[in-house]
């Protein structure tokens, strides 16, 4: 009886849990002007990307292809911002800026060569 009772129990926490999402889905099909998308998500950023180094840690960046992308190194360390197969290798002084265009769609890993144990990734669309 106990098994039978759990399972019950299971459903209902379910079928609850899961409410919310069946009332999404019966929305409106004629929608209004589509909502912005908010910062800091994937959407791929505008020409005036930045990426920023922070803490010896690189921020997440989208980008669309050949957008120009800023990077700022808020450290007081110089860093670089190295593609390991060479597409890029730019140097950023402590407390400065320097500018990185890629023109080519795909992931980018990428890492100091100062510091080996900063690492990250550029995602161009």
């Amino acid at each position: 009886m106990n098994r039978r009772r759990s399972s019950r129990f299971t459903v209902a926490i379910a079928a609850v849990a899961l409410s919310p999402f069946a009332l999404v889905a019966c929305g409106d099909d004629e929608a209004a002007d589509p909502a912005p998308v908010p910062a800091g998500t994937d959407a791929p950023a505008a020409a005036g990307a930045e990426l920023t180094i922070a803490d010896f840690t690189f921020s997440p960046l989208t980008v669309a292809a050949g957008a120009e992308i800023t990077l700022t190194n808020n450290d007081g360390f110089t860093h670089t911002v190295s593609n390991p197969d060479g597409a890029f290798d730019v140097r950023v002084s402590g407390g400065a800026s320097e500018k990185l265009t890629i023109d080519a769609a795909g992931t980018y890993a990428i890492m100091c060569n100062i510091h080996p144990s900063m690492s990250g990734s550029i995602v161009v669309e």
